[in-house]
């Protein structure tokens, strides 16, 4: 709530800067009324994304995502528990509390209250996490030579080198209470960097109601990729929930959650605050895999706030399978959805499957958002003069960042039209401010609204400004 707060006042800030070019031209009743207006499509989005009034509990939806041991069975589970104990290996005690429950064939650890310096966990079969309100677990990053500062940090690690199964990672309390997970920035940028969860080979995995307090550090909060020694469908993530999760202050290109690889997994009810809050990137070049990546994802009711996308979807080289987005939001982004060619493709058989949709987009638009300047041909040239090349990058993880307005809704830069992703472009809405400036061709923008078009990429000025810079 008291983020909500806080966006609230800053976007009653930036609509009152908007109006102020303009306030010769309407009456004060109509700026009051329209700035009424914008304030409500902001409050009404930022309701999505994260549910912050529900009761934690492992569930299964049917086709997708976690169909584990079910709530009620883990209940039944013997318990062991880790209480914080200062100057102690907190490590070490959680992970002893791990082993005896899966040696068990399952069981139950529950973490009390308190704060937890941690290095790298293994999460083993079987074995269900329940982190009570106010747990806050930290990265130990307290060793500071340069070696340490740049090697990477994990806090939990399912499946990284053997396959693991029947996981569940939960989250009580609600807003402030809700567990956090914390790690700053140590290094350089494009080295080091830190994650809270690391998913890797893992069949029926289930990670709910958590808060990553990220510093602009590489890495998503929560990554998904094959397990070290198996590149196989059974190496990769299957049957996984990610459900009702937030990330504050996430890297521009990085954010809450980075799909490298996985099947049938749910990312749900998500909030990112920077950064990008679902990743569908099958960036393998880790492991050599173009022919396993993503298979049916479904991303619902997702929202990023001040970042660059609610959802990305990038294939590289890989043929993956079906995703489907149902509910991408945005408030003053880059784009409310983000869809690319596959990167250092030369075949040009990266791509989704061919059932693949995006639908339920939308988007507030703003002055603020955080754009990729290098990659100048996704912002069209009635914009482009909005970003100011010489001032520094507001991102300390992408040097090539820079700000201005929003974009569009969804930026399809697809190229390949076999390739290309269904969108149903009567779901797709935005949220201009009215009376703007005619100068600032934010307003311009507004063609978006009727679903006819996607943004354009590419160097045709016929197709840089206007209604035509979306068609």
């Amino acid at each position: 709530m008291k983020t909500l707060n806080k966006l609230i006042l800053v976007c009653c800030f930036l609509i009152t800067t908007l109006f102020v070019s303009c306030e010769e031209e309407i009456s004060s009743e109509e700026l009051i009324q329209t700035e009424a207006e914008e304030l409500s499509n902001i409050v009404e989005t930022t309701k999505k994304g994260v549910q912050t009034n529900f009761t934690p509990n492992v569930f299964s939806t049917r086709g997708v995502g976690y169909h584990g041991t079910s709530q009620r069975d883990i209940n039944k589970l013997p318990k062991f528990v880790v209480d914080e104990l200062p100057r102690h290996n907190a490590t070490q005690r959680i992970q002893t509390a791990i082993d005896q429950a899966s040696a068990l064939n399952g069981g139950r650890v529950i973490i009390r209250p308190g704060r937890y310096i941690v290095k790298p966990i293994n999460v083993k079969s079987n074995v269900h996490i329940r982190l009570k309100p106010n747990v806050i677990m930290r990265a130990d990053q307290r060793n500071t030579s340069l070696a340490e500062r740049n090697r990477h940090k994990d806090i939990f690690l399912i499946g990284r080198r053997k396959n693991v199964f029947n996981v569940t990672i939960v989250g009580e309390g609600k807003g402030e209470s809700r567990p956090k997970f914390r790690y700053f920035r140590e290094s350089n940028r494009n080295v080091g960097g830190a994650r809270a969860f690391s998913v890797n080979g893992v069949k029926n995995c289930f990670i709910q109601n958590v808060i990553i307090e990220d510093n602009e550090t590489r890495f998503a909060g929560i990554d998904f990729n094959f397990n070290f020694i198996d590149i196989s469908k059974r190496g990769r993530p299957t049957n996984v929930t990610i459900d009702n999760c937030e990330i504050r202050n996430a890297a521009f290109g990085y954010g809450l959650v980075q799909l490298n690889a996985g099947a049938n997994v749910l990312l749900s009810n998500l909030t990112g605050y920077g950064g990008i809050t679902a990743r569908l990137e099958s960036d393998n070049r880790t492991f050599g895999s173009t022919t396993i990546g993503i298979d049916n994802c479904h991303v619902r009711n997702v929202l990023t706030v001040n970042g660059n996308t609610s959802v990305l979807l990038q294939p590289w080289n890989v043929v993956n399978g079906n995703v489907f987005i149902d509910g991408a939001h945005a408030i003053n982004c880059n784009f409310a959805v983000e869809t690319q060619d596959g990167y250092l493709d030369t075949t040009g058989k990266g791509r989704f499957g061919p059932n693949s949709y995006i639908k339920n987009v939308t988007h507030v638009y703003g002055l603020t958002a955080t754009s990729h300047f290098a990659i100048e041909a996704s912002i069209p040239n009635c914009l482009f003069r909005f970003f100011k090349k010489n001032e520094p990058s507001p991102d300390a993880e992408e040097s090539a960042s820079r700000v201005g307005p929003s974009v569009c809704v969804v930026g399809d830069f697809i190229t390949r039209e076999k390739n290309r992703i269904k969108v149903f472009g009567k779901t797709v809405k935005a949220s201009v401010p009215r009376n703007t400036n005619p100068a600032n061709t934010v307003h311009s923008r507004v063609d978006i609204l009727t679903g006819r078009a996607i943004a354009h990429r590419g160097n045709n000025p016929d197709k840089q400004c206007g209604w035509r810079a979306y068609n």
